[in-house]
């Protein structure tokens, strides 16, 4: 009869245990696809590895996980956003009546890689061997932990990933960034060794889904559209200069699976902080001698008499200069997109708009056939001067612009 109560009872602590577990296991993971935190009346979806891509739709860097609460296989997302309410999963604190999280998904520093790319594996740095495959992995403090209390020496009161404050890093790519771009196969078959940036980026914030994303983050099955007016937010890992300094950042997001489609901000001022606001992302309006802050273009074409009209590159629903512009047309699967952060002491000259001579002391955005950014297959304006981004990185961009001080890449549909 003992031995009977004695079953019944570690079955009912086991069973209790169970229920008390995540769905998904680590705290940075949720089964809920808006990256809230899961409550308990939340419940999981079934899926497996091969189908992951269709059944677990949504939600930022999807995962089919084993839950130890269920003995199935669920889907799984980083938690995002922060939470108003405690839940299964969620620690809060309060700051001057702000509500922060603690249960985000540790970041490495400087950009570094992850294990197993952008999945955290956490750590900790005072056991034998931290739990790291060493010496591939170094087991470091993650970047997105914030001692907003002043108490160095007590994490319990961090936010940010303070419940998993330590995470496994590629030992390389920590003290050199350049090794994130030469492991993901970047550089030097897209980015030529020389134009691989000196530092990672800490995150970019999209507003389409809105949600940040870090290096090798992917949002490709979030809602779309995805790169849609993109007045992104660039998170550096050292402070920009201040807006009234004649310092000026420049910018490249360009689709690395086409090589072709991109977005150039140029003469984008400083804030003062680590934060790099761009533009909303519009064609460039046509300037002489433009050193004008914020200015932008595309590689698109207005051929409307060829096949080759927007084909495969940006387009607009209106005429040139005018109107916001998208990556598109939509893609059915994932493409690596790469971000490229120039710093110029001065303001950089783009113009004449409608060059009629070809300059090579200058970055030409206008609509010209000697347009930089113009197709050499666009019959209308051109035949202008793109190729491919690996050309124009590896000619104008190089002597000009010089080596990016900074530079990541994730993952999206456009």
């Amino acid at each position: 009869m003992a031995k009977l109560l004695l079953l019944v009872a570690v079955t009912i602590a086991l069973l209790a245990t169970a229920a008390a577990q995540r769905y998904c296991g680590a705290s940075y993971l949720t089964i809920r696809a808006d990256g809230m935190a899961e409550t308990a009346v939340d419940k999981p979806k079934a899926c497996t590895t091969a189908t992951v891509k269709t059944a677990c739709m949504g939600g930022l860097n999807p995962r089919c996980v084993l839950s130890y609460r269920t003995y199935t296989y669920v889907c799984c997302f980083d938690i995002v956003a922060t939470v108003a309410t405690a839940a299964p999963g969620a620690t809060l604190t309060t700051s001057a009546g702000e509500i922060l999280v603690q249960n985000l998904k540790p970041i490495c520093p400087n950009g570094a890689l992850g294990f197993g790319g952008n999945r955290a594996l956490p750590c900790n740095p005072s056991s034998a061997n931290s739990g790291c495959p060493t010496p591939t992995y170094s087991c470091v403090k993650a970047v997105n932990v914030y001692d907003i209390f002043g108490t160095p020496a007590i994490l319990t009161d961090d936010v940010g990933a303070a419940l998993t404050p330590y995470v496994c890093c590629d030992t390389i790519s920590l003290t050199k960034p350049s090794a994130v771009f030469t492991n993901a196969g970047l550089t030097p078959n897209i980015v030529p060794t020389a134009m691989a940036p000196t530092n990672g980026v800490v995150s970019i914030f999209l507003p389409t889904p809105a949600v940040n994303v870090y290096t090798g983050d992917d949002r490709s099955q979030m809602a779309a559209p995805q790169l849609t007016n993109l007045n992104a937010t660039i998170s550096l890992f050292t402070e920009t200069a201040f807006a009234n300094a004649t310092d000026r950042y420049h910018a490249l997001i360009f689709d690395s699976t086409t090589n072709k489609d991109c977005v150039f901000f140029g003469n984008v001022p400083g804030t003062g902080t680590t934060q790099l606001a761009l533009p909303l992302l519009e064609q460039y309006g046509v300037a002489a001698n433009s050193t004008a802050d914020n200015v932008m273009v595309v590689v698109y074409t207005n051929d409307t008499t060829s096949a080759q009209a927007s084909k495969p590159y940006m387009y607009a629903d209106v005429a040139y200069g005018t109107a916001p512009v998208v990556f598109g047309p939509t893609n059915t699967d994932s493409h690596r997109f790469v971000v490229l952060v120039w710093h110029t002491n001065n303001p950089l000259n783009f113009g004449p708009g409608n060059a009629t001579v070809a300059d090579t002391t200058k970055i030409l955005l206008g609509e010209s056939t000697y347009g930089d950014f113009v197709p050499t297959v666009d019959r209308a304006a051109g035949p202008g001067k793109f190729t491919t981004v690996t050309a124009f990185l590896s000619g104008k961009a190089a002597s000009i612009l010089k080596t990016p001080i900074a530079g990541t890449y994730f993952f999206a549909k456009k």
